[in-house]
């Protein structure tokens, strides 16, 4: 049994290409450009990592300086709460943890939204009609099939406005007339909204996170996680415990001498790579709780150089559901 661990100059290469915006790069093409064992002792690892990863960044920050970097690297944050409304307006769902850790992501938050159209009664999941999908990702607004549907700004919401698809006048929103907008299709003086739009059934904790949610929406506070004005935050889910622990320990140490050599010369763009590790212990249900306290409590930017034991289909499809990046996995082959 050969240990199959990714350089981790390669891997924070594909970080840097993350950052700068460069198309997804995913654990197959990442494990793709790796066909050859590499020695986990970071000693031999680390030298000149941290001058090529800089390399590699001054170069495809030209390339992309004006499009996507900054758009990843805007100073302001989304809370908890936003980010959880936020995974509900574009995609009608609030991601769940990967299947046989026994934890729940809190209580009513996981649940199935349902949507309900109006006039027919049908009901399905609300992963067929997010917010996004009709109202545009950034609640501008937009006209699809002759039907325009009205911008979802907190400016707008909270102002009186002119239906474009009834032609009815209504009055300004508040928190209690939007909430029975989304769940009755009602707006503010209990008028039926347009056949259009369909209303939805989610829990109180669900309906407060997507309310928190449209009032920054359009505010540039739509970032990544793990990214400051100050750092960016990566995890990694380590054995640093139980029978693999010095391959945890090995991995660890070569991450941080890395990020201590992009650090000592200015990070990306003025922000320090900071590392958060978990234990995982090396197995399954380890990976699993560590990867989600990674993702949903410490809310990193991507996971590089995490351990992956065999069966981790489930831990894989929880990080796309969160559309967290998973970079340079370390595995046995």
């Amino acid at each position: 049994m050969k240990l199959r661990i990714c350089s981790l100059k390669l891997a924070l290469v594909f970080t840097v290409c993350a950052l700068a915006g460069w198309p997804e790069i995913d654990r197959t093409v990442a494990r793709g450009l790796v066909g050859r064992p590499v020695v986990s002792r970071h000693e031999k690892l680390t030298s000149r990592c941290g001058t090529r990863c800089h390399l590699v960044l001054r170069q495809t920050m030209r390339r992309n300086r004006e499009v996507k970097i900054l758009r990843s690297l805007r100073l302001d944050t989304l809370s908890p709460q936003e980010r959880r409304g936020q995974q509900i307006f574009l995609k009608g769902e609030v991601g769940k943890a990967p299947a046989g850790t026994g934890a729940g992501i809190g209580e009513g938050t996981g649940a199935e939204i349902r949507a309900v159209l109006i006039n027919s009664n049908i009901e399905m999941p609300a992963t067929a009609f997010p917010c996004a999908n009709c109202h545009g990702r950034r609640g501008e607004g937009a006209k699809e099939g002759g039907v325009q549907t009205p911008p979802l700004s907190w400016t707008a919401l909270t102002s009186t406005a002119k239906s474009a698809m009834t032609g009815r006048e209504r009055g300004p929103y508040n928190d209690s007339s939007l909430k029975l907008a989304i769940s009755l299709g009602l707006d503010p003086a209990g008028r039926q909204l347009h056949a259009a739009m369909p209303h939805y059934r989610m829990t109180a904790e669900q309906m407060n996170s997507l309310i928190a949610y449209l009032k920054i929406l359009g505010q540039g506070k739509e970032t990544d996680p793990g990214i400051s004005d100050e750092a960016i935050k990566v995890g990694a889910a380590l054995p640093l415990t139980g029978p693999l622990a010095q391959i945890g320990i090995d991995i660890h140490a070569t991450l941080t001498a890395c990020f201590n050599q992009i650090n000592a010369q200015g990070g990306i763009y003025g922000r320090r790579l900071v590392l958060v590790a978990e234990d995982s212990r090396g197995d399954l249900q380890g990976t699993a709780v560590a990867t989600r306290r990674l993702v949903e409590q410490e809310e990193v930017f991507a996971l590089v150089g995490s351990f992956e034991p065999k069966g981790s289909e489930a831990i894989n499809d929880f990080l796309q559901s969160a559309e967290t990046p998973l970079i340079g996995p370390v595995t046995f082959s």
